[in-house]
């Protein structure tokens, strides 16, 4: 009995021994995995921060987008304003044509201005602006004999 005693105090030791090492095994193994849960835990917070840059810089971005949007939708309303400005400014300037008309009377002493003279000067593109640069001339003559030498102007 006393050596079965001792077989089994020495099992119990060395089951004793095996389970201390597989508590050791266990501690070491919970460290490990403790240091890896605090290495994934500190890059996500690196993630997280980069995450959080990164929506930053996009949001700045968006807002340089729209602003840049109103810019450009400003530029082109100013640009069609310009564009129908020059348009009128043509129409304006293209109502009349001024021909040959203009080289002889500037060589031609300065005579009474006649609605026949003016009509020579002047070829209006269509009806309406016929009407419109009849209403336009100046109705005041210049008095006959107001060419001869020392022209006097008069204001309208």
């Amino acid at each position: 009995m006393i050596e079965n005693s001792d077989q089994k105090v020495t099992g119990g030791f060395k089951l004793a021994e095996q389970a201390g090492q597989t508590m050791r095994d266990i501690v070491g193994a919970t460290r490990e995995v403790a240091t890896l849960m605090r290495s994934i835990s500190a890059a996500s917070i690196e993630q997280s921060s980069g995450i959080q840059q990164l929506n930053s810089a996009i949001g700045q971005m968006d807002q340089v987008v729209q602003q840049n949007a109103a810019v450009v939708e400003e530029a082109a309303a100013a640009s069609e304003s310009l564009k129908q400005q020059a348009h009128g400014l043509f129409q304006a300037v293209d109502t009349f044509k001024l021909n040959a008309a203009v080289e002889q009377f500037s060589e031609q002493k300065l005579r009474p201005a006649t609605s026949n003279t003016l009509s020579s000067l002047v070829k209006p593109q269509s009806r309406r602006a016929t009407a419109d640069a009849s209403r336009a001339l100046p109705t005041k003559r210049i008095p006959e004999g107001a060419g001869s030498g020392k022209e006097q102007w008069q204001e309208f």
